[in-house]
């Protein structure tokens, strides 16, 4: 987990980095007690779309549990998905993403590898390697999500 001010979106990184103050803990660049948990894959993305205006409220990077039970990535806005961010994950195909399901709604965008999802509960009598190796490739999955969708959003807000 990495741990964002709300108010100034600095990533504090770790609690050694937040001053605790009177039950409260207080980021060290604006003196807010605004402290939010994010995953670490999506950290940076998160704070791109809140900085430029698009306030998220809730997100994902994905997880793979040891019993074989998937959480998709996601993000979710106070307000409704901007398109752009929609054209962007469209295009991450370019990245080898092309199994990316996009799972939209009015103010959320959740996202996971389809054909790595469907392969899998396909099997029966799953051993202990294929699923780590299933974990392997999700996390690689993710891992190329997020950062590709982090540079994608960097691009796109340079330019605009």
């Amino acid at each position: 987990m990495i741990y964002i001010c709300k108010r100034c979106w600095t990533d504090l990184v770790t609690w050694n980095d937040i001053e605790f103050a009177s039950d409260f803990y207080v980021c060290e660049v604006c003196g807010k007690s605004e402290i939010v948990e994010v995953d670490d894959l999506c950290a940076n993305t998160v704070i791109l779309l809140n900085k430029n205006g698009r306030t998220t409220d809730y997100c994902c990077e994905g997880h793979c549990y040891n019993n074989g039970v998937v959480d998709c990535a996601y993000i979710s806005f106070t307000d409704t998905v901007p398109l752009f961010l929609i054209n962007i994950i469209n295009n991450l195909k370019e990245y080898e993403l092309d199994d990316c399901e996009i799972d939209l709604n009015e103010s959320s965008v959740g996202l996971s590898p389809g054909k790595l999802i469907t392969e899998w509960m396909s099997k029966k009598d799953i051993t202990l390697e294929e699923r780590m190796i299933f974990r392997q490739d999700f996390n690689a999955w993710k891992t190329k999500l997020w950062i590709n969708l982090e540079n994608e959003l960097d691009d796109y807000f340079k330019r605009n």
